[in-house]
């Protein structure tokens, strides 16, 4: 998929086109007009869409993460870290998607490449999509080969929560966490047996399905759950029009995005055992296969195609595996141990028989990365004071290849890195733990790279039941990827061998307020990265990645919850990003420097109704700031209908206005879209 953006932009670069129109919206705000009657029983009962994930939600045992309160703002996996936490069952009657919730959240940014099943990746405080370590049930699938992980890959419906850490967390998650880190925990066995079935139909002959079985017993559980994608993926866009020398020489026009079709499935399966002496196992494994056409960058359609065919394709398949042995009683008061071992496979190929330049392509690229664990766990409990230890080693072994049936193509090659690790937090809670000190170290060695050690340490207090007070400072890194080192040199693309690691110093301050029903969170933060990786021209045809002079990133997130009444929830949030280049001041490409999102939802008897808003400052699309996508705001409004015990029936219109959208320069979204869904729920 790199190979394939990079053969367009280079297409794209040298026909020196502008299609984008550099005019910046203001920022607009929205009214939602929703009205209906009462709230019943059956809603308050089966209905998770209808309570305020923030305000109301009743807390869960979740196994990895602990639940302090209704409105989580924290992670167990980061004491004191700004957290958002996304429950996809608060949208489950809703068409949403792991890309669309996450764009929604606060300090977060999604760039998407397509439409349906496109390619969608994530910034956290102004990161590349590379700083940001993601997981699915303690397994790392930011893979050693690229480092970007693709969310449209990512199912919704088979998720119980996210977690999105913000800020500097090497400390705990090891390389990539220097923007942040994204937490998910599939779906898991509650306390009695549910059964659910989800069906949606849309625009451009989408078809969605999701079904999932959690069956809790005495001494084991199990959970498994199936989810289906496919769409004909073809739309109307408007082009962004040419221009030369600042002179528009061409209108923009309307086309069909062509070559857009994908199908994808998703199987997961989760048993856990209640073994004797307060012990425990559990095995889990997720399976995704796609296959999408890749219809790349705009010009392809507007400008090379039918001359140049459309046959960019691409199928990927990506297993994640995890077993987990737990022991609460060691014999020992407040001691426990967990040992475990998992595994990520990752199989890519990627075909074009017709590229824009170079000759035809025909790459598989593999990735597996086993890693082992053990962690002992201490509580104590001294007089006014209350200590938790944690200590984990962990071994991981990343290796990749690639591999192609044509003579003499140019490959990466094979390569492997081992790395070990320990890490050892303690967090310390004094007076009723309404202050707490949690300091964390982390050593890391990777056999291929330079050791290196990081810290963090956050403090947190409450000076009122209502008031929370953070604070955090800390270290992170993040190793090159093999790609970014070993990509062999193709003429337009090539790796640079001597990349050193991206090393960062972040820190932030805020507080957390929860008046009655609601819970505003505000955030200040500061993060300088050094050796910041980027791809830049080396010549007039070839660009490789280099390290780049020191990057700062600053800005404010806040955010409210509020649920004034049963039959009214709202929610919004803002970020104010500002990461630029320290040696010039120019902005970093690709990070809008406002972002605001508002939701409200109306709920009245088995009825409610909903809407989002949406604003995106612009943002420059190169590092000499002279090319940038506009600023745009997007509105999606709907209806559910809840009837006959269990069953739902959703309406949906989103991008209510038919905004044209692009992320990135020369990939256009899908403009209005409509969508059905109908499901059950036991």
């Amino acid at each position: 998929m790199r190979q394939a953006v990079f053969v367009t932009l280079f297409a794209e670069k040298r026909r020196r086109m502008a299609r984008y129109r550099n005019k910046a919206l203001l920022l607009r705000s929205g009214a939602f007009i929703l009205a209906l009657l009462a709230w019943t029983p059956f809603a308050s009962a089966q209905d998770p869409e209808s309570i305020s994930p923030e305000v109301t939600a009743p807390p869960a045992d979740i196994g990895v993460v602990t639940v302090e309160d209704a409105a989580e703002t924290s992670s167990a996996e980061a004491p004191g870290a700004f957290t958002t936490v996304i429950e996809p069952s608060q949208f489950e009657r809703r068409s949403k998607s792991a890309p669309e919730l996450l764009s929604e959240t606060v300090g977060v940014d999604v760039t998407s490449l397509g439409g349906e099943g496109g390619l969608s990746t994530v910034s956290v405080r102004g990161s590349s999509a590379e700083q940001v370590a993601v997981f699915i049930d303690g397994v790392r699938i930011n893979s050693a080969l690229t480092g970007v992980v693709d969310f449209s890959t990512i199912p919704a419906d088979s998720i119980e929560r996210i977690e999105v850490i913000r800020g500097a967390s090497s400390a705990r998650f090891g390389t990539d966490a220097i923007g942040g880190v994204v937490n998910i925990v599939t779906k898991r066995a509650g306390a009695k047996r549910a059964i659910d079935a989800k069906v949606t139909g849309g625009s451009f002959y989408t078809l969605r399905t999701a079904e999932s079985w959690r069956e809790p017993r005495e001494d084991w559980d199990l959970v498994l759950a199936h989810t289906h994608n496919s769409t004909g993926g073809e739309f109307m866009f408007t082009s962004a029009g040419i221009s030369l020398g600042g002179q528009q020489i061409a209108d923009p026009r309307t086309y069909r995005r062509l070559h857009n079709k994908s199908i994808s499935e998703d199987i997961l399966a989760k048993v856990g055992l209640t073994l004797p002496h307060e012990m425990g196992l559990s095995i889990s494994n997720d399976f995704f296969w796609n296959d999408r056409d890749v219809p790349g960058m705009e010009i392809e359609t507007t400008v090379l195609y039918p001359a140049n065919p459309l046959e960019a394709h691409e199928e990927i398949f990506r297993d994640t595996t995890a077993v987990k042995f737990n022991a609460d009683d060691l014999g020992v008061k407040g001691l426990a141990f967990e040992a475990g071992a998992q595994n990520l496979f990752n199989h890519d190929r990627f075909t074009d028989p017709s590229p824009a330049i170079g000759d035809p392509i025909d790459v598989t690229y593999l990735g597996l990365s086993p890693e082992a664990y053990a962690m002992l766990m201490h509580e104590l409990h001294a007089g006014p004071a209350d200590v938790t230890s944690l200590v984990r080693a962990q071994y991981r072994c990343d290796h990749a290849d690639d591999s192609s049936p044509y003579a003499g193509a140019a490959l990466m090659g094979s390569h492997t890195r081992h790395t070990a690790a320990a890490f050892m937090e303690v967090d310390a809670g004094f007076l009723s733990r309404r202050i707490r000190i949690v300091p964390s170290g982390r050593v890391e060695d990777a056999s291929d790279r330079t050791a290196r050690a990081s810290w963090r340490v956050a403090a947190i207090g409450r000076p009122a039941d209502f008031v929370e007070l953070k604070a955090s400072a800390g270290t992170a890194f993040r190793y090159p990827t093999f790609s970014e080192l070993y990509w062999p040199d193709q003429g337009y693309l090539r790796g640079n061998p001597d990349l050193a690691d991206e090393r960062s110093f972040g820190w932030d301050a805020g507080f957390v307020i929860r008046p009655p029903r609601t819970v505003v969170e505000v955030a200040y933060f500061q993060n300088y990265i050094d050796n910041q990786i980027i791809y830049v021209p080396i010549s007039a045809y070839t660009i490789q990645p280099v390290n780049t002079s020191r990057v700062k990133s600053q800005g404010v997130e806040a955010s409210v919850t509020a649920e004034p009444w049963k039959w009214l929830s709202i929610s919004a949030n803002y970020t104010w990003l500002d990461a630029t280049f320290r040696s010039n001041g120019l902005r970093l490409p690709g990070r809008p420097r406002h972002k605001a999102n508002a939701r409200a939802e109306l709920r009245g008897g088995p009825f409610s109704i909903f809407g989002d808003l949406q604003y995106v400052g612009s943002y420059p699309l190169n590092t000499a700031n002279t090319v940038y996508i506009s600023g745009r705001t997007t509105a999606d409004v709907g209806a559910t209908v809840a009837f006959a015990g269990h069953f739902f029936a959703t309406f949906e219109v989103k991008d209510v206005t038919n905004v044209q959208i692009y992320d990135a320069r020369g990939f256009p979204l899908p403009r209005r879209s409509y969508w059905f869904t109908v499901g059950a729920k036991t």
